[in-house]
């Protein structure tokens, strides 16, 4: 839940899984498929795993190679993932995929808040690009595959996600706090404040910090001032969690509070019962959902048997394990080639990848709608653990008129 603006990721997934049309089903087809002689390609890992979003990001890699071991084992292609860390900057990012398309990597798998930097780039060479949309070129360019479409501009239609959820659990002033000097957050939390307002809030206002802030007395005086009673992060975890902290104790009453990034044990280690109530947001079925949900118990049993010293089930594994998912779908897609041009022209008249059922069902072929779909799940009052909400069936959005 960075969900479906954190400026860097997160509102983007919530309100920006584009074209979801109904929900993850046990009998979702699975992108592995078994061939008689497996393909054998490298692909790319475009991710943060240094700096202040490390701590978060890093784990994607873990998610991925899961994945791909498991699809290797049961007949599918074996796939080697060459990963850079870009520390979040685009400088690097550009750097490491040019490094990648020198090496002969196949595709690329981007988990990244600064995809910006190499877009333009890998679109010039053709080269498949899997992940988390932060930034209108995932929406302009046919060769990026993002599951939770591009963020808003100021061109872009309003969606009814995450606002109706917030307005659901009671929330009716609401602040959003997101990273500031980031275009696409800029457009994003504008969009969120818009359809808040448009669907019955009584206000809104947008509340910018920066990453890894400490102080937050005079951001506890605005949204006091404001009166706001709900609140959504659209930052890392750490941030957003640490204002909601000082909010708390500057005589905020947050009724709802959603952090759309860090969803995962660390999180409740760490701050344990100082979150208990606050929701969090995420585009894939939650790890709670495994009695009902055949491919979280798939991804759970995976990251135990392949990535035992270094798996850890959090937000951004299950990034990395999706990530994964689209790559081997292309890949069928494409007819068990290895073929960039085939991967990409097949993915994009895909119109019914689900992440082999943890989320919603994506159609690439149309990339004009954004509709935003996200299941939610609530610190329990000792700090201890998620419990899903909503009937753990994801909330998913529709576009509003102007």
């Amino acid at each position: 839940m960075l969900r479906r603006t954190i400026a860097f990721a997160a509102v983007t997934s919530a309100i920006l899984s584009f074209c979801v049309s109904s929900a993850a089903t046990a009998g979702a087809a699975s992108s592995r498929a078994t061939t008689a002689s497996p393909l054998r390609l490298k692909v790319g890992l475009l991710y943060v795993a240094s700096g202040p979003l490390g701590a978060e990001f890093q784990y994607a890699l873990a998610g991925a190679q899961a994945h791909f071991d498991y699809a290797a084992a049961h007949g599918g292609p074996r796939i080697t993932i060459d990963p850079g860390d870009t520390g979040g900057d685009p400088t690097r990012n550009l750097q490491q995929a040019q490094r990648m398309v020198s090496n002969g990597d196949f595709a690329v798998m981007e988990d990244d808040i600064a995809d910006s930097g190499s877009a333009t780039y890998l679109h010039s060479h053709g080269v498949p690009v899997v992940g988390f949309a932060l930034t209108p070129y995932w929406a302009q360019y046919k060769n990026m595959f993002g599951w939770s479409g591009a963020p808003a501009t100021p061109q872009s239609p309003l969606v009814s996600q995450p606002s109706q959820a917030v307005l659901s659990l009671g929330g009716t002033r609401l602040v959003i706090v997101a990273i500031g000097g980031n275009q696409a957050s800029v457009a994003s939390s504008q969009a969120l404040k818009s359809a808040f307002l448009k669907l019955g809030g009584k206000s809104a206002i947008i509340d910018n910090v920066q990453f890894g802030q400490q102080q937050f007395t005079a951001n506890v005086q605005k949204i006091k001032q404001a009166g706001v009673n709900s609140a959504i992060f659209a930052t890392d975890a750490a941030t957003g969690l640490n204002y909601y902290l000082a909010a708390k104790q500057g005589g905020v009453n947050l009724k709802v509070a959603v952090e759309d990034n860090g969803y995962g044990p660390q999180t409740l280690t760490q701050f344990h019962s100082k979150i208990a109530g606050v929701y969090f947001s995420d585009p894939f079925a939650p790890l709670e959902l495994a009695k009902t949900n055949p491919e979280v118990r798939t991804f759970i049993e995976a990251m135990k048997k392949y990535e035992r010293n270094t798996g850890v089930n959090n937000q951004h594994a299950q990034y990395g394990w999706v990530m994964a998912d689209m790559i081997l779908r292309g890949l069928q897609d494409a007819g068990n080639t290895a073929n960039r041009a085939k991967f990409i022209t097949g993915l994009n008249l895909d119109k019914t990848w689900d992440a082999s059922g943890l989320g919603a069902t994506v159609n690439f072929a149309n990339r004009s709608v954004a509709t935003g779909c996200s299941f939610y799940v609530r610190v329990n009052g000792s700090g201890s653990a998620f419990v899903p909400v909503f009937g753990g069936q994801p909330q998913c959005g529709h576009a509003l008129s102007s």
